[in-house]
């Protein structure tokens, strides 16, 4: 159901009956008709909407099966202000004092009783007028058209209104194995009124002033998807669709009295929608119906869209949306064919209608948005709503007001959408959609009932993984997560993720999310782009995911070999998780060198192929271990490399120290090694590299040289190790220091006649 826009305040009452130890065919709220198995129903109305009140009139048979034994009465769920002309069993009237009346439950005591296993019958006979809308559902409804001034009376039973109507057993769990629906209207020699309902029309044969319709439903149906609209009504047959071999009626109802290109309109959306039973068939399986019908009639109170079985009745203002169209298509596989067991796993449905208005965006060309637009607006929606999850508690499902005007009302749809997305996320397409088929084509629940436990259970079969922590965050528990992922890509462009921290919103249930994470990765180039999936487990286990999920890896580290360099990478840019966050640049520091030039000390900081946002400090020492700032490094743009420099002009006259050093988006401080440079003489001397591991060179000022000299190193306590003599004519090139052990030299310059020309410091790596 698309959600309501007519919304009405009243407090519903109903009670849950206690069944005794037999076996029960029952989970439905009221706890009616635990005792039987419903096999077939024949409903039988009078319904003429040119009337000043809506009402009702006509007759329930219900065909059963006991499944106790003993059984002395049946309950059936029924409005008390409906009222009970007769009830027939085995051909015989009852007595009045055979039923009883409480709390919108019928109670009938029968005149035999019954074995298990028995088939039988009860028919109802019964009229009044249906109440007025007593909260989110309308029930039976009597309208006007605002544009025509037509009536017409709709249906809208979910999710307790059925009762209000036609006596039921109101349980997903004891689907209804077919019906024949007889709908007797006025006829005054034209089309006075058509009929909507479920299945295919089988006859509307005219007698007098009546033209009774039959509709016969062969697929098991619930309660709440039993609808009807009675309406003067324009139809339109389209070409059938072949499904599965099957070719498909395709038909659409229309209020009449309308301007043609109103029609025009709403033919042509629904007939874009309906491209999606094709494109729905092919990834969920065929569709459910396709031995019945596939269609759309205009005629609701109370929502936007309503899946009822084969049939979806849509509201005057949504019959030209295809975003609506689509939802209640997808409620045909999951809702219809596959409904949900219990109200407490409305998402069941709900979740999966909202996926397939995505679905629908990514498919579909003409859809009107695309897909990042539609599951953003979904994502954004979900991520408002932070104090619920889309499982119901017991508490939150005891009327329809407590349903749908709550955050449950808007969670179902929007959070489990979300849902649905993540677990498409995780498994990777293929294995997504062959799961799905197997759900939904499952002996066990085709055409019956599942619950969130029953979804995990095959989530976590493909998967090979026990996902529970997954459901346990996301779909029993509310809000969500903020994540600062940090990357980093070293030789051959393989990239290293990491999750830093997590953090949650106020009042979650979890302390922490586990879930899956997605990651965007561009290139320079437009075909250079791939998204990355992992599952976060917490406590620094990751999975690789995407294309199934790998078993759990610890140590909080994820490597990923790519065919390109990257050059953007994002965060969940497609909304296809509920979670936010942004990614945290893990620079690596590839070297960092300094010069003498004209007595000033010129440093470069070069990194790996990243980018870098933040500013990048120097700091300089004079004795290596007690630094202050001295500015910021400038980014070299003429550098094909990632350069950054920085030129102290006003070295110490003595020893000097510099490291750089930047902030991490996480906040961490990021330092390069410590470098020296000697500015204690003025004389010219120049030594590089420096560190130095194995050649060293010196570049000296020739005009110095007065005699020949000497070439001296020493460590750091003072002891010499090192002396080579040279001549004034030589040019010194390289001294070979490979040998000497790691740590700080003092290298001396000294003439013959015990002139110290100049002195400097090195770092031998």
């Amino acid at each position: 159901m698309i959600r309501n826009y007519i919304l009405t305040v009243a407090l519903l009452v109903f009670i849950s009956l206690s069944v005794n130890s037999q076996t029960v065919f029952s989970t439905g709220f009221s706890g009616t008709g635990s005792n039987i198995d419903v096999k077939h129903q024949t409903c039988s109305w009078r319904i003429n909407p040119d009337t000043t009140i809506k009402y009702i009139k006509g007759f329930v048979q219900t065909d059963f099966i006991t499944i106790q034994n003993n059984i002395s009465s049946i309950t059936f769920d029924m409005n008390d202000v409906l009222t009970v002309d007769s009830i027939l069993f085995h051909k015989q009237q009852l007595a009045n004092s055979a039923y009883t009346r409480n709390s919108n439950i019928i109670t009938i005591q029968l005149t035999q009783t019954l074995s298990q296993g028995v088939k039988d019958s009860i028919r109802i006979y019964y009229q009044g007028t249906p109440p007025s809308p007593s909260g989110a559902a309308s029930g039976y409804t009597l309208s006007t058209d605002q544009s025509t001034n037509l009536k017409y009376i709709s249906t809208l039973s979910e999710s307790y209104e059925d009762r209000d109507w036609w006596p039921c057993k109101a349980d997903m769990q004891d689907k209804i194995d077919s019906m024949d629906i007889f709908v007797s209207v006025p006829w005054a020699g034209t089309d006075t009124f058509w009929v909507a309902s479920n299945g295919v029309i089988k006859d509307s044969a005219i007698n007098g002033n009546s033209r009774l319709f039959h509709y016969k439903v062969s697929n098991p149906i619930t309660s709440y998807l039993v609808g009807l609209s009675v309406a003067r009504y324009n139809r339109y047959y389209r070409t059938p669709i072949t499904i599965g071999g099957i070719k498909v009626p395709v038909v659409y109802y229309l209020l009449a009295g309308k301007p043609s290109n109103s029609y025009n309109l709403a033919v042509s959306a629904m007939d874009k929608a309906t491209q999606l039973v094709s494109i729905y068939s092919q990834k969920y399986g065929d569709y459910p119906f396709k031995n019945e019908k596939h269609g759309y009639y205009e005629g609701l109170s109370g929502a936007e869209g309503m899946e009822h079985q084969t049939f979806s009745a849509i509201a005057s203002n949504g019959i030209s949306s295809v975003t609506t169209l689509a939802h209640e298509l997808m409620h045909q596989w999951f809702g219809d064919k596959v409904s949900f067991a219990t109200w407490n796993d409305l998402w069941l449905a709900e979740g999966f209608a909202v996926y397939g208005e995505i679905l629908g965006a990514e498919l579909l060309t003409g859809f009107g948005q695309t897909v990042v637009q539609k599951r953003s607006g979904v994502k954004q929606s979900a991520q408002n709503i932070t104090d619920v999850g889309v499982w119901l508690p017991n508490n939150a499902i005891v009327n329809s007001n407590q349903i749908w005007n709550s955050s449950y009302g808007s969670s179902v749809y929007d959070r489990g959408g979300m849902i649905v997305s993540m677990l498409r996320t995780i498994c990777g397409d293929s294995l997504y959609f062959k799961t799905m088929r197997q759900y939904t084509g499952a002996a066990t629940l085709a055409y019956k009932t599942a619950t969130t436990d029953t979804l995990l259970h095959y989530f976590n079969t493909t998967l090979g993984q026990d996902i529970t922590p997954f459901f346990t965050d996301y779909v029993y528990g509310n809000g969500w997560p903020t994540y600062n992922i940090k990357y980093s890509v070293a030789t051959g462009n393989v990239m290293e993720l990491n999750v830093v921290n997590q953090t949650v919103t106020t009042g979650a249930a979890s302390s922490y999310f586990r879930g899956p994470v997605v990651v965007r990765v561009q290139g320079s180039m437009v075909s250079q782009d791939t998204l990355i999936t992992f599952f976060d487990w917490g406590n620094n286990n990751l999975s690789y995911a995407g294309n199934g999920l790998s078993a759990p890896v610890s140590g909080n580290h994820l490597y990923y070999k790519l065919s390109f360099n990257p050059v953007t990478v994002t965060f969940d840019p497609y909304a296809q998780t509920l979670a936010n966050g942004s990614m945290i640049l893990n620079l690596k520091i590839v070297d960092f060198t300094q010069q003498k030039s004209n007595k000033s000390a010129v440093l470069k900081l070069t990194l790996d192929e990243n980018k870098n946002n933040a500013p990048i400090y120097i700091q300089r020492s004079s004795n290596g271990v007690d630094f202050t700032d001295l500015g910021s490094m400038l980014l070299d743009k003429n550098s094909s490399t990632i350069n950054y420099l920085y030129t102290d002009v006003a070295p110490l006259n003595s020893l000097n120290y510099y490291r750089a050093y930047f902030y991490s988006e996480s906040g961490q401080i990021i330092y390069s090694k410590v470098l020296s440079a000697d500015f204690s003489l003025a004389n010219d001397i120049t030594i590089y590299p420096n560190p130095v591991a194995g050649q060293l060179s010196l570049k000296m000022n020739k005009a110095n040289l007065t005699a020949n000299y000497s070439v001296t190193i020493t460590d750091a306590a003072g002891k010499t190790v090192l002396t080579v003599a040279r001549k004034t004519t030589e040019v010194i090139d390289n001294i070979d220091v490979h040998t000497l052990s790691k740590g700080v030299y003092m290298i001396s310059v000294i003439d013959d006649n015990k002139k110290a020309v100049s002195t400097a410091t090195f770092v031998k790596e």
